[in-house]
């Protein structure tokens, strides 16, 4: 776990300077996580997304982000990946290895991040959230902490962020977790400046 967290808050301190000088963004909301457990969820668009969550809250956050399998796949990347905490996990159905890592993460205390529409989108399409994020959430009785990222990010001009306040999913039952998905993406969404 050492070596991880160093590994992870040196990549995120060489890509600190990279975001801030040629993707600048303008953050709003919370500016802190919630101590212990959580699970950080953002709306996804972008292979920059995963670098901007973890460069806004710093090399000392030591997330846990959860990664499509294909990642893994590639020579170096996946050595860099796997040392630095980031759990790989098969979209094609049920893995359960990245469920139990996952658990194990909130089971200790730490953050994990993840995209709930399981894949990049733009604007113009329309995913289904997967209930893997409220699912964990209310049965681990950590809270949801939910980011939105502007789909439009373009080099050297600045684009929203905005981290809303952590929420509760205690108490919630199975079969509401599509429900509750949605809610949590209804929440992302709302934080969009445009829409207000």
């Amino acid at each position: 776990m050492r070596m991880r967290k160093w590994l992870y808050s040196l990549v995120v301190a060489v890509l600190t300077p990279f975001i801030k000088i040629f993707y600048p963004y303008r953050l709003t909301g919370v500016k802190e996580l919630p101590r212990g457990g959580a699970v950080v969820c953002a709306n996804h668009s972008s292979n920059l997304d995963p670098i901007i969550v973890a460069v806004l809250f710093g090399p000392g956050a030591f997330l846990r982000f959860m990664a499509k399998k294909e990642l893994f796949h590639i020579p170096g990347l996946s050595w860099l990946l796997r040392n630095a905490g980031v759990i790989s996990v098969d979209r094609t159905g049920s893995d359960i290895e990245a469920f139990r890592q996952s658990v194990e993460v909130l089971r200790t205390g730490q953050k994990l991040m993840l995209f709930p529409e399981g894949t990049r989108v733009s604007a113009d399409e329309a995913v289904a959230a997967k209930t893997g994020a409220v699912r964990m959430a209310a049965r681990y009785r950590v809270p949801i902490v939910p980011i939105y990222i502007s789909r439009t990010k373009r080099p050297f001009r600045k684009y929203d962020v905005c981290v809303g306040e952590g929420y509760s999913l205690e108490g919630l039952k199975r079969g509401e977790y599509a429900q509750a998905a949605d809610e949590l993406m209804d929440r992302i969404a709302a934080m969009d400046p445009e829409r207000a």
